[in-house]
Order: C-alpha cells, then sequence, then structure tokens
C-alpha cells in the first residue's frame, strides 16, 4: 500500500448542498484535497466560462462528477423528464458540458419504471448506458453505475449484479462505482471487492452511525464500518484509483454530519480515513 491516502481523496459536492462551488473549492484547497465531484446543480446557468477559468486556478481534478439528472431511468432522487429517452438525452448533454472541466468520471444509479416489465427496464438502462458510455469516451472520462440498497431506485442492488450489466453493456468506458456505506455488510463484501475490484471507477467513502434507525452517514472512521479491512482488500485487489468523501443525511437530522462545518467536516474525515488507512497498512 501508498505510504499515505492523501493523495487519492476526492470530495463529492453532495455532501454539501448549501454552498457554492466557489466555497467548495476554497474549502477543499484548505483541506488539502486534490479531487473534486462536480455536482452539475452548482454550476447554474450562463457562468460556464468563468466557473471553468475559476475551477482551473484551484489546481483541483474534477473526479466523480454528477451530472442533474444521473439516472436512466425516473429517480425519486433525482428529478426530471419522465420518459428515459429524455433522461438520455440530458445525461448526455451534462457530459458535453463537463467537457471543459476535464472529468474523470460521472456518477450514476438506473433508476426504475414500475410501469415496465424488468426486461424493458433493463433494455432502456443499458441502450441508455451504451450511449452515455460513448459521449464520456468522447471527452476521455467514463461513466460509473453504482449499485445501491435501494431496490426501488435501481435495478441493480449487488455488486455482481452491476458486473452483469456493465458486461451486457460491453463498452470499456462503462464501469461500477463501489460505496462501501451501501456494501460493507454484504456477507460477499470481501469476494466482491477481489473479483470485481478491476471494474470499480472510484470507492465512495462514509461511515454506517453506531445508533439504531440511522438514516444518515457517519464520517468516515466514527460509525461501524471497518474501513482499514475495506482499504486492504481494495489495494489488494489491485484498485488504484480516487477514494471518494460522500457523507450525507436524507433527511437531515439534527445532529447529522452535514449539520457541521465543512472545513470541521472536511478535518474529521481525513483524520479518521488516514487512521484507517495506516492501520490497513500494518
Amino acid at each position: 500500500m501508498q505510504a499515505s491516502i492523501a493523495s487519492r481523496l476526492s470530495v463529492n459536492e453532495f455532501m454539501w448542498p448549501d454552498s457554492s462551488f466557489e466555497d467548495d473549492l476554497e474549502t477543499c484547497r484548505r483541506a488539502g484535497i486534490r479531487g473534486i465531484g462536480i455536482w452539475e446543480d452548482k454550476l447554474g446557468n450562463g457562468r460556464d466560462e468563468e466557473l471553468i477559468e475559476l475551477f482551473g486556478q484551484s489546481g483541483l481534478q474534477a473526479t466523480v462528477c454528477a451530472p442533474t439528472a444521473p439516472t436512466i431511468l425516473p429517480s425519486s432522487f433525482f428529478p426530471g423528464p419522465s420518459d428515459p429517452q429524455e433522461r438520455i438525452e440530458q445525461l448526455v448533454a451534462s457530459i458535453h458540458r463537463f467537457k471543459p472541466f476535464a472529468p474523470a468520471q460521472f456518477v450514476t444509479i438506473t433508476g426504475t419504471d414500475d410501469s415496465l416489465s424488468k426486461s424493458e427496464q433493463r433494455k432502456i438502462v443499458v441502450d441508455g448506458y451504451r450511449r452515455a458510455g460513448v459521449a464520456a469516451a468522447e471527452i476521455g472520462a467514463v461513466i460509473g453505475i453504482e449499485p445501491i440498497r435501494l431496490a426501488d431506485e435501481s435495478i441493480i442492488t449487488t455488486v455482481a449484479e452491476a458486473a452483469d450489466l456493465v458486461a451486457e453493456i460491453g463498452l470499456e468506458s462503462v464501469g461500477i462505482i463501489w460505496d462501501v456505506w451501501h456494501h460493507w455488510d454484504s456477507p460477499t463484501v470481501l469476494e466482491d471487492i477481489k473479483s470485481y475490484a478491476h471494474l470499480f471507477t472510484v470507492v465512495q467513502l462514509g461511515d454506517w452511525p453506531d445508533r439504531p434507525h440511522a438514516t444518515d452517514r457517519a464520517i468516515p472512521g466514527e460509525g461501524v464500518i471497518p474501513l482499514d479491512r475495506m482499504f486492504g482488500a481494495l489495494e489488494s485487489a489491485g484498485y488504484t484509483g480516487w477514494y471518494d468523501l460522500e457523507v450525507l443525511s436524507e433527511p437531515p437530522a439534527d445532529d447529522s454530519v452535514p449539520k457541521i462545518d465543512n472545513d470541521e467536516m472536511l478535518r474529521r474525515c481525513r483524520r479518521g480515513v488516514e487512521a484507517a488507512w495506516s492501520k490497513a497498512g500494518k
């Protein structure tokens, strides 16, 4: 393992819904973070040239970026057109909008549509990802498909299902986003990492709060996930990509992480991640 994880840490702007793009760049700079997952909603309208210049001056790299509507099928998380073809067009347009930021990749989930059969949903998803994957490759990026716990938001929930979907799509520019929060307690987690780490476009970091009925995520190292074991397995499997901080709360609880000052949040995130990384390397 590398002596330090610092050069591979990224921050996802989803963590800070109430701050501006400019503020997020400055917060990352102060914390010594090198990568940022840009959220398209924070770019607004009509300011792209200004924000592209500002981003270039920041010295940060665009890592796992988030289109406004990052799903093929409808999603309650990400409003937008109900017609999948319109969503695909919007996703492709977002990919091209990001080109001047030189993004490494894009985060997506499949979405779902219960009015369609499972086979119909899958065909639409496969076709949509083929289009999005081609668009991403044209700008030197990749598409990451994130399997999540919530079956009402995604037609895939396990890493193995995501790998099957990626194989069916059949493009090198489409892979898997592996979020530790969604998969740490799977009975096959270590086997999945060993088998599929070569498909992982990014690893997203959060923690599982040590309290019942939690709906938010804890700061890495402050919950119950054995991050040191996850790091050890990932690095042993040959993973060499970004580790993206994504600490969310939906809905926000009074004591949830998003209520913490952004600078303090990043300090605690780095402290927890680096402690787990150090433990994994021993």
